[in-house]
């Protein structure tokens, strides 16, 4: 935004309303200021790039110091019960251009017979005289000692305020003992309410109307669930004002505002959309989504784009024809948290729009997924089933891999492509062994929905059309192994070098991979260590450096018959072909060709601290290894040599014969200082 544009903007906030505008206007890249009044209200107010945050209170003479003459809105979102903060605020925009705007949460509905109103403290203190049984109060510490003032046995008196300092202190001048005050931050669910109620055997609670965000409704049910009477102290004054939504709105009308639904269409069909789904349709000025989705909207300008991409175009096309407020909606199929397109838009429209001045609002409403609606259907629960998407990412590396991991499940829910991918996926789990029932399902939610069930490798050609998806009930499944260690007579090779099974297994240990790790094998031969660490772990990505081509023939047979598709082969000698590869987190480094020096320096250049594990037979490679106790960049060094021997029969006998024996450096390499 150009400063021409700038609007300076004040919230006096000591609200969730308050802390939620701002962080709306934060996401919209809009600068602001919030006010709170204690350093508590710092730590509950979210910061960001946009929010500046001044802490303490101020009475009406420095509230206009500080609005100034350059400030373009005031929002007062202060607490329904803070009327002395709302009046100094008003007070102190006399004379100034801001505009005022007063954020109102909205009060409770009064029809509930177990709740019992009164127009201030005094007059609900009052009635507290002839209450009998102990007492809690949920009002905060600002009216506490009015409320105890009458009441001669303070041993009932049970307060739940603020952890701060102010508020217990408070509590302690109005008579209550220090185990009777409840030190916590809300709102609290109806469970937690009902538990310090039962707790303290509570007769009667006292609340505040502080509305849907206050946790007014969850107080008043479990007083009410636990059959005791709720004293309710009203508002002030019945107020009017903007809601969060309005205000954002307001705050943001001078650039172009786009108010953006992105909503999960579930299935697919219009009875699976929620009711806040359908009402942001409804409200929407366009809708944007695949084709299919978009037969589910009526009487509206409706576009089949679900990129960013090609969506942006329509909303810059919208704006220069003058349209500065924008309300739209993007339907994406199935979750919209669960390999969906919806979190790309998102990104790449939050970047259209910081980059364009754009104010921006995006909201997310997630749809009933057709694994939630497929497993109400079969009557069996989701929550310990694998659940995996084939859906659109369906070559035959996928499936293999789906089928492995489905293998190893009780059950398995599997979005698809199309009904051919069941048959594939049947196919691998027969190959794989699995035994049990598979259930494919097409159009669910839809009137055209069909569902078939199957014994696995005996599925036909299906005519199934549409969405499809599978429920896989397997009889026995297979256990993996928790260190999927591999053996030596696993591995195809010729001549090629081999790290044998315990130097391998060793050095696996030694890289002390995590989730998510890039582990470089340089000098792979046959790839035992990538295929080795690639198993640990999927998330793992493993890339491979070799050039001699008898070696790369053996690698590829092993890569084949591991079926590791976090592995990639790089045909070249390292350090050269590290270039264009992601850096790495762990190396290992079973064979340098005599340029270990190049190759540790090329990975310090990568400017990160990298895992380094290294493997020594000859005579100079054990020399180089030594020399790393002199190198500056080389921390937590050990070096080992490890000798195995094996029992071999000659004869009558066994006998022990021995392999060469191997030296093991394993260290952390700090990265080059630029």
């Amino acid at each position: 935004m150009s400063d021409d544009n700038k609007k300076r903007i004040i919230i006096f906030s000591g609200t969730s309303e308050g802390r939620e505008l701002s962080e709306r206007l934060e996401a919209a890249g809009v600068e602001h200021f919030v006010c709170v009044a204690s350093e508590f209200g710092k730590t509950v107010q979210k910061s960001g790039e946009k929010v500046h945050i001044r802490e303490g209170r101020m009475d009406e003479r420095e509230m206009a110091e500080f609005i100034g003459d350059d400030t373009e809105f005031v929002v007062d979102a202060t607490h329904p019960y803070a009327t002395e903060v709302s009046q100094n605020i008003i007070a102190a925009l006399k004379g100034k251009t801001a505009k005022y705007i007063r954020v109102v949460r909205e009060a409770a509905a009064n029809d509930d017979e177990n709740i019992r109103y009164f127009s201030d403290a005094a007059s609900c203190a009052r009635a507290l005289c002839d209450v009998r049984g102990n007492i809690l109060f949920t009002t905060g510490s600002r009216d506490i000692s009015v409320l105890c003032e009458h009441i001669a046995d303070k041993d009932r008196l049970f307060a739940r305020v603020l952890p701060v300092p102010e508020s217990i202190e408070e509590c302690k001048r109005s008579g209550i003992r220090n185990d009777r005050i409840i030190a916590m931050t809300g709102p609290f669910s109806t469970a937690m309410n009902a538990a310090i109620i039962s707790e303290y055997d509570i007769s009667c609670l006292v609340t505040k109307d502080s509305g849907k965000n206050g946790g007014f409704r969850e107080k008043t049910e479990a007083a009410r669930e636990a059959g005791i009477s709720c004293f309710c102290i009203r508002r002030p004054a019945s107020e009017s004002g903007y809601d969060v939504d309005s205000a954002f709105e307001e705050l943001t009308a001078k650039n172009p505002f786009i108010n953006i639904a992105i909503i999960g269409a579930g299935a697919g069909s219009e009875d699976g959309l929620t009711a806040e789904a359908k009402k942001r349709l409804s409200q929407a000025d366009m809708v944007f989504g695949a084709e299919r989705l978009l037969n589910i909207v009526r009487g509206k300008r409706i576009y089949p784009y679900y990129r960013a991409s090609d969506i942006i175009p329509v909303l810059w096309d919208a704006i220069r024809k003058g349209k500065s407020r924008i309300n739209a909606a993007v339907l994406f199929s199935g979750d919209i948290s669960f390999y969906s397109g919806a979190g790309d838009f998102e990104t790449g429209l939050y970047k259209w729009a910081d980059e364009n001045e754009v104010a921006l609002d995006t909201r997310r409403l997630p749809g009933i997924s057709s694994v939630s609606a497929f497993a109400a259907r079969l009557g069996v629960p989701y929550q310990d089933a694998l659940v995996i998407s084939l859906h659109g990412r369906n070559d035959e590396q996928d499936i293999q891999t789906a089928a492995k991991r489905i293998a190893a499940a009780d059950s398995a829910f599997v979005l698809l492509s199309e009904a051919y991918d069941a048959t594939a996926l049947d196919l691998e789990l027969d190959l794989l062994g699995v035994t049990g029932e598979i259930t494919v399902a097409s159009k669910i939610s839809y009137a055209d929905e069909a569902m078939k069930t199957f014994k696995i490798s005996k599925m036909p050609e299906l005519d199934l059309s549409g969405p499809v998806i599978a429920y896989i009930k397997n009889e026995e499944p297979i256990r993996e192994l928790l260190i999927p260690y591999k053996e030596d007579k696993e591995f195809s090779r010729d001549k090629t070098p081999m790290t044998k099974s315990v130097i391998r297994h060793e050095c696996v240990r030694l890289l002390r991979l995590k989730k998510g790790d890039v582990l470089y094998d340089v000098g792979s031969g046959t790839g035992s260590v990538s295929m080795e660490a690639a198993a640990l772990s999927g998330d793992i990505r493993v890339y491979s450096f070799e050039k001699k081509d008898s070696a790369i023939i053996d690698y590829n047979r092993n890569l084949y018959n591991f079926n590791q598709d976090n592995v990639t082969l790089v045909e070249k000698e390292a350090p050269e072909g590290f270039s264009g590869i992601e850096p790495p987190d762990a190396v290992f480094i079973g064979g340098s060709g005599g340029r270990l020096s190049d190759i540790l320096e090329e990975l310090r250049a990568f400017g990160k601290n990298i895992r380094v594990v290294i493997t020594a037979v000859s005579v100079e490679t054990r020399s180089a290894l030594i020399e790393l106790y002199d190198k500056e960049y080389v921390g937590d060094l050990k070096i080992m040599e490890i000798s195995v021997s094996n029992a071999q029969k000659t004869g009558e006998y066994h006998i022990m014969r021995s392999e060469n024996p191997v030296m093991i450096a394993a260290f952390d390499m700090s990265c080059k200082e630029v």
